[in-house]
């Protein structure tokens, strides 16, 4: 059998498809539907893999197998037990493809090449969950000193990584308790991802959870298992890469020389527990589960496991209203709620509106019918 051949067969195998179940379903299609139907069948040509590409969603360098197709889309995903839906994995699928096809681009290509750049500094493999709390702590201090973050907390976590061309959506469309969900796929030009977290989430709680999936994608990390278990004090108990993006998430948000300058010069330790983990929820922008966590690991700071049980049998509305904090959390909580991602809608847009791509990237990125993203983009009533 011819190589071309045998590579779109392993392509189309590996997504459920093959040439006979194509030839029953793309005759609509004149251009595939010619070439199907020819006997012997000719190699494709560049139009033949380009309609390849858009009946079946599968990258052109997948069909021509320059890339494996086991390299290509899958999920990571902090879930208790629980699988993404269709309707998540399908809209995952199209973002994807909407981001390479502006990633491909100048001046966003350099967005890639500044992610590459961090990705190299991480390799994939760690071997238990205690190594992966240590890598994922180093990782996080390594990000924020090659990023020149220093150690104070992240105002503008979902546009320091969309700056890296990771699109960062928040939706409704993930179920309860599945907090985030990292979809990724390999292409000739890099490693190019998607990060949709949970909208309905407390704002700490989506916080975590992107910093979380970051970690996945710095580590291009491809589980095979696609459920995490929990401890009750929600680190990983059974999966090395997830213990090791907890880890991640817990340094990258709130790095222990930080929290410990931030507990002593505001003079924390006088205050009440309940007033003072109000306080380092605030600031570092963490749940109260994982300040105590934080509390607990830092060096500098005088805080046991007792204290943080003490904490966590309290209300938050009780820690906040301690601390004087009521209405400022109130107001960083009206930021909940869907929305796409910011940087591709705005590179979709210029992209449209200069002619060099279609308004179908778009209105993928806003989940928009095309017409009524030509009529926004022109301004037409």
């Amino acid at each position: 059998m011819s190589e071309w051949r045998n590579a779109l067969e392993r392509a189309l195998t590996q997504h459920g498809l093959s040439l006979d179940s194509l030839r029953g379903q793309a005759g609509a299609d004149a251009l595939l539907g010619r070439w199907l139907g020819e006997e012997p069948l000719g190699a494709p040509s560049p139009a033949i893999y380009l309609a390849l590409s858009d009946y079946t969603d599968i990258e052109v360098e997948v069909l021509t197998g320059e890339v494996d197709p086991a390299s290509t889309l899958a999920v990571a995903m902090r879930t208790r037990g629980q699988t993404a839906p269709m309707e998540v994995l399908q809209r995952s699928s199209r973002l994807l493809r909407a981001a390479r096809a502006v990633l491909r681009l100048a001046p966003y290509s350099a967005r890639l090449r500044k992610l590459q750049s961090l990705q190299s500094l991480f390799s994939g493999g760690v071997s238990s969950p205690w190594a992966g709390r240590q890598q994922g702590k180093s990782a996080a201090l390594q990000v924020r000193a090659h990023l020149g973050l220093g150690t104070d907390p992240l105002l503008d976590l979902p546009g320091l990584i969309e700056d890296l061309g990771i699109a960062v959506e928040f939706a409704t469309t993930l179920p309860e308790g599945m907090h985030g969900v990292t979809s990724w796929t390999q292409t000739r030009d890099g490693w190019v991802a998607t990060i949709t977290v949970n909208a309905n989430d407390y704002w700490t709680v989506q916080r975590f959870s992107l910093a979380h999936e970051f970690c996945h994608v710095l580590h291009q990390d491809r589980p095979q298992d696609l459920t995490t278990e929990y401890e009750e004090d929600l680190r990983i108990a059974s999966d090395p890469s997830e213990a090791r993006a907890e880890a991640f998430a817990s340094h990258l948000l709130a790095p222990r020389a930080g929290l410990g300058r931030h507990w002593q010069q505001d003079g924390l330790a006088q205050q009440s527990e309940a007033a003072a983990v109000a306080n380092v929820m605030w600031r570092w922008g963490l749940s109260r589960e994982a300040s105590c966590y934080a509390l607990e690991d830092s060096p500098t700071v005088s805080w046991s496991k007792q204290q943080t049980e003490r904490v966590k049998s309290l209300r938050v509305g009780q820690l906040l209203r301690e601390a004087g904090l009521v209405e400022a959390w109130e107001t960083m909580s009206t930021t909940e709620g869907p929305a796409p991602s910011a940087w591709l809608a705005e590179a979709t847009a210029e992209l449209f509106l200069s002619s060099r791509l279609p308004v179908e990237n778009y209105a993928v990125v806003m989940d928009q019918d095309p017409d009524a993203a030509v009529r926004q983009l022109l301004l037409v009533d």
